[in-house]
């Protein structure tokens, strides 16, 4: 796959998940930045034996701190068990939902989806599950409590709140957490807003969720849980870290009962404290670390006595240790790593200082030796991941022999399988990892069997999205995106899909690449899965090239690529031969398969395929007898040979980034530049002598490579290469901290180099080199912001000018222009005025026209093309009217076309454009992945607003879904289920009280809207007046002869915005004197506010954003915001009537 194809990929992936989320991110170029791992000497390994564990099924107590993007966001929220039912919540993009399964598809459903209030990280989802007895609890905020104290039965009728301790919205950071079973009680820790951070209980009633004592008096916080805080169960009591304000942060216990909630051990005299942490339990006994005065850090253990309490390991030889980490408890022991004197070791423990010792040495203490991960206890074995000359793979720890070893060397050689999610079941271990031939799948380690990959649900190198595993009912439960969910026994027949089976497949164009005066592409439906397409320019003209596999599988067609010589190389699977290399001229019968690398149905899964200018294709694959290597191949069989042998590195896809220059091709191995020119002989490292520790951004000039090389002090350079190693050599220093990047996006525009990096201080500037250091200068600086933020994307060449889009910190990111001189460098034209940014995207030349999609705030995202005047920057057509965004990607150019895909409401579509809106012509459609695309919206006409208090037994509401998406209404009343209902709806015979109602609009294949419309009001006896402010209609004129007052009024389109101050003016027509007041209609991202007139008139009424609404205005970096408004006017003597209506806010 091509660099730019890469780039688009990503893009396509960013772009769904922020329209899942109803929102645009801007489209950057993602780097994929592999796990960390060493190459080191092999392991030292220490046979001291502890014997075989003995007691109940081990559980793994937590999982050690992993990278950023390994770390599964089940663990972020939780899960707990009760009986043989899971309970989790689930990211839909839309909302974060709590499900539970069975591991069946019949037992997997959502008990109730949450709206996890005004910010967009799920800080208000739903976490903490714990199970206490037959009910499971856990924290959540659902849009009207905020972050509160539930519970559950397994039913959505029986997930009620609990409690509301703490009175914080969920956007001002509620402080509910650390929820623990003990005995018969819940216990947690929360901040009520009088006593400060306490320990609380509860036994599922509000009555009895109660303050257990107020350890430092007043509100001051005895507890904090930060820092390897843990509240743990010891029987019926639990143990937690706190301080008085007399003592230190000490070792706590309680019953439950402010008498019983005593200091443990005062280990460390004073107000300095012994801070204990990470508490876990085993046999009865609790393990934590604490540090004493000289600041050493080891392992402690309690009974919950003061005599009880005492140090288990003595670190006096090695006073500045790290200390002990990555607890698991196996059976009555616990295991946990610790620095000695030499070496990271292995430690075990039984509660006895006899019994606390060495058991294996892991690794020496150096960074080339990262620690163990994912240790996880299976029966009386312990696993993790270490590393060592053959990358990080799978180890496991045998206390009956004292043994420590590698399980298997699952991506042979140096690269690494490195396994993630280790999950413990009674049919073994289950975990993800990566063979160097796959993408990342499920593997199996079955008791006493070798370790095997489970099925491969994501074919291809680059594959595999298994996330959020966890053990259910003897299975393992995960995710795979697109919302499904999976169960595995293990083998592949027992491999079933348990949630999201029934969505249908669209149309998803992919792998755009120009083939003549059309293109080839792959695309799917539900019939044939995944294939090879075509297109002509005409619906007529665009189908299926050829059906590789026949069955709904498909062939997974991707990788395409320039072959050369009028052909298209790609990789492809007819099932028989697994993922190979094919190639196709553009008819059925010219698609063949090249070669077959691995014989076989595994399939060899070539990747970064690249053609010479002599026709001489080369890429990357393995025959399964070594790692991923270079081939090449002229298009047929015989032709089709490995390069050479390529050292091992430390990645696992082998080398990577393939630019072809003239007949050579040059390319990444192990962070160091190499070039080829297709034998044994001439595949050579060109960059030895400029001792770099890496190398990016390969781009051509002429007949020289250009790239950026680093060094291990973190400078940054301008390099180039004409292939040999004299030839290749540094131009210019250019960055050396992150507030002045390095050079970036590399761009050829005729005999000048054009690229992004530092301004020599703390912005970013745009830059052109003719591979000399004196001529290597910085054009313009293009803004005054600090690093990344103001740097130049997108540079691209659109015959001898350059496009990129800039951001000068007061027109936002916009499209810009460059001749090559600072007086020639100009923005084209502020396509979203003012600060907010339009963030032009995917930038593609035809002719002498660019290309590019663009958002403002009337028209969303659309397609947009400009000559470089302001005159002719335009956008091409709005494919879908209104503020609702297209969301344009995989943009190439073909024939002198430019072709697209669309993602909007109406799903995924494949067009083509001249460069006019009738010239842009549709050409795959209407195939909709409904996964992907939002279901309708739901909007409350009219009828009592929120809040409002009604005098009767009875309410009305008008109520509409999106126009064209929505097919029927539904309703729910106080938590009830949903039925279909029709506008006007009217709920007769209400109890006197507070009542909620939902409703949401469905669309005609039954996907709902995920943040239904909301109504929360108060009935009173017809008789009671309402209170004072409230917006219940008014009592009767005196004679009923008297005309009902007028509540006819309509939103205006459009305000007055103050961009300073972040508000929007209405001036708002009403018919007579009355009250006009404003609130969100949606999530809380207003201040309510209120104007009244005392004749007909115009109001004017302003909208100001509310501290959410100010972090998320913040959050959408164009400084836009759009805004759900529940206008409601009440007339002196009238009936109160609401208009919803959504407007946007811009901020500078």
């Amino acid at each position: 796959m091509s660099t730019r194809a890469r780039r688009q990929a990503r893009t396509v992936a960013r772009l769904r998940r922020a329209q899942r989320k109803g929102l645009r991110r801007r489209a950057r170029n993602l780097g994929v930045r592999p796990a960390v791992v060493g190459a080191a000497a092999a392991l030292a390994v220490n046979v001291a034996g502890l014997g075989p564990a003995s007691g109940a099924d081990p559980v793994p107590v937590f999982q050690p701190s992993e990278p950023s993007a390994s770390s599964p966001s089940a663990l972020r929220w939780g899960r707990a068990t009760l009986g043989s039912t899971t309970f989790f919540a689930q990211n839909d993009g839309d909302s974060i939902e709590m499900w539970r399964t069975d591991g069946t598809p019949g037992g997997t459903a959502m008990v109730k989806s949450f709206d996890p209030g005004d910010d967009e990280q799920g800080y208000g989802a739903p976490s903490g599950f714990t199970t206490v007895g037959s009910t499971v609890f856990f924290t959540a905020a659902d849009g009207v409590n905020g972050r509160v104290l539930w519970k559950t039965d397994g039913t959505t009728a029986g997930t009620v709140v609990v409690a509301d301790p703490d009175p914080r919205r969920v956007q001002e950071g509620s402080s509910i957490g650390n929820l623990t079973a003990a005995g018969s009680r819940l216990f947690f820790t929360v901040d009520d807003r009088a006593h400060g951070m306490e320990l609380w209980t509860s036994d599922g009633t509000a009555a009895g969720t109660a303050l257990v004592r107020d350890i430092a008096p007043g509100t001051e916080s005895g507890v904090y849980p930060f820092g390897g805080f843990t509240v743990t169960g010891l029987g019926s009591a639990v143990l937690f870290r706190a301080s008085d304000g007399i003592t230190g942060q000490e070792l706590w216990r309680s019953d439950g009962t402010a008498s019983g909630t005593v200091r443990v051990a005062d280990l460390v005299p004073g107000a300095a404290g012994s801070d204990p942490s990470s508490i876990v339990t085993a046999g009865g006994t609790a393990f934590f670390t604490a540090t004493d005065r000289s600041r050493r850090t080891d392992v402690w253990r309690s009974d919950g006595t003061a005599a009880g309490t005492f140090r288990l390991t003595d670190t006096a030889s090695q006073p500045f240790s790290p200390g002990p980490g990555n607890p698991v408890v196996v059976g009555d022991a616990v295991y946990f790593t610790h620095s000695g004197d030499t070496a990271l070791e292995l430690w075990a423990s039984d509660g006895t200082q006899p019994g606390t010792r060495v058991v294996a040495r892991l690794a020496p203490g150096s960074a080339d030796y990262p620690a163990p991960q994912w240790m996880t206890a299976v029966g009386a074995r312990l696993y993790l991941t270490l590393s060592d000359t053959a990358g990080r793979e799978l180890w496991s720890f045998d206390p009956s022999a004292g043994r420590l070893s590698r399980v298997a060397d699952i991506n042979p050689g140096a690269p690494s399988s490195d396994p993630w999610e280790l999950v413990s079941t009674d049919r073994g271990l289950f975990f993800t990892a990566v063979d160097g031939v796959h993408g990342r799948e499920l593997w199996w380690l079955p008791s006493g069997g070798a370790p095997r990959m489970v099925a491969d649900l994501d074919p291809g190198v680059a594959g595999g999205g298994i996330s959020d595993a966890f053990a259910a009912n003897g299975a393992v439960v995960f995710s795979t995106g697109r919302r499904q969910l999976w169960r595995s026994d293990g083998t592949a027949s027992g491999t079933v899909q348990i949630r999201g089976a029934g969505a249908p497949v669209g149309a998803e164009p992919r792998s755009l690449t120009p083939l003549g005066n059309g293109l080839v592409f792959s695309d799917q439906d539900a019939a044939r899965g995944r294939e090879l397409w075509h297109s002509d320019g005409t619906r007529a003209g665009t189908g299926l090239l050829r059906d590789i596999d026949p069955g709904a599988a498909g062939s997974q067609a991707g990788e395409l690529a320039n072959g050369g010589r009028g052909r298209v190389v790609f990789a492809a699977s007819d099932r028989v031969h697994g993922t190979e290399p094919w190639s196709t001229d553009g008819t059925t019968a010219g698609t063949l398969q090249v070669a077959d690398v691995r014989p076989g149905p595994q399939g060899s899964y070539p990747s970064d395929i690249v053609t010479t200018g002599s026709g001489t294709s080369f890429f990357v694959a393995s025959d399964g007898t070594a790692p991923r290597q270079l081939w090449r191949s002229d298009g047929t069989s015989a032709g089709t040979r490995v390069v050479t042998d390529l050292p091992p590195t430390w990645y696992s896809s082998g080398p990577r980034t393939l630019v072809p220059v003239g007949d050579l091709v040059f390319l990444v191995v192990d962070n160091h530049l190499w070039r080829t020119d297709g034998t044994p002989t001439g595949t050579v490292r060109v960059d030895g002598s400029l001792d770099l520790d890496g190398v990016s951004e390969l781009t051509v000039l002429g007949a020289r490579l250009f790239f950026r090389a680093s060094k291990r002090d973190g400078s940054s350079y301008l390099a180039s290469s004409d292939g040999t190693a004299t030839g290749t050599t540094l131009v210019r220093k250019l960055g050396a901290t992150w507030y002045d990047p390095g050079p970036s996006s590399l761009t050829a525009v005729g005999p000048t180099l054009f690229f992004a990096a530092g301004d020599g201080g703390q912005g970013s500037a745009l830059w052109r080199s003719d591979g000399t250091s004196t001529g290597t200068v910085m054009v313009a600086d293009t803004g005054p912001l600090d690093g990344l933020y103001g740097q130049p994307y997108s540079l691209t060449a659109v015959g001898s000018t350059l496009f990129f889009t800039a951001n000068d910190g007061v027109a936002g990111r916009e499209l810009w222009r460059s001749d090559g001189t600072a007086a020639g460098t100009r923005m084209v034209e502020d396509i979203s005025s003012g600060v907010s940014s339009s963030d032009p995207s995917g930038l593609v030349p035809v002719g002498g026209t660019v290309f590019f999609s663009a958002e403002t705030l009337d028209d969303g995202i659309e397609l947009w093309r400009s000559d470089g005047s302001v005159a002719g920057t335009t956008m091409v057509t709005d494919l879908t009217p209104g503020p609702r965004s297209t969301d344009i990607s995989y943009l190439t150019a073909a024939g002198g076309l430019v072709w697209f895909t669309s993602w909007s409401v109406h799903g995924v579509r494949l067009w083509r454009s001249d460069g006019t809106s009738a010239g842009t012509v549709e050409l795959i459609g209407p195939g909709v992945d409904k996964s992907w695309s939002p279901a309708p919206n739901t909007e409350v006409l009219d009828g009592p607003a929120d809040g409002a208090t009604v005098s009767g037994s009875s309410v009305t509401f008008a109520v509409q879904g999106t126009r064209g998406l929505a097919a029927r209404l539904e309703c729910s009343l106080d938590g009830a289920t949903y039925v279909e209902c029709a506008s006007p709806v009217t709920f007769a015979g209400l109890a006197t009280g507070r009542h909620t109602v939902l409703f949401r609009a469905v669309d005609a294949e039954g996907f709902a809207d995920r943040t239904p419309a909301r109504r929360v009001f108060t009935v009173v006896p017809a008789s009671t007046a309402p209170p004072t402010g409230t917006t219940a209609p008014a009592p009767p004129a005196a004679t009923s002869s008297a005309t009902p007052a007028s509540n006819s009024f309509a939103a205006p389109g459009s305000g007055k915005p103050d961009t300073k101050k972040g508000t929007l003016t209405l001036s708002v027509a009403l018919p007579g004197p009355g009250t006009l007041s404003v609130q969100s209609a949606g999530k809380a991202l207003l201040k309510p506010g209120k104007a009244s007139v005392s004749k007909a008139g115009t109001a004017n009424i302003v909208l100001k954003l509310s501290s959410a609404g100010q972090k998320a205005i913040k959050a959408s970096r164009n400084g836009k915001l759009r805004v759900k408004v529940s206008l409601t006017f009440t007339p002196t003597g009238g009936t109160a009537r609401t208009v919803v209506k959504t407007y946007g806010i811009v901020r500078e």
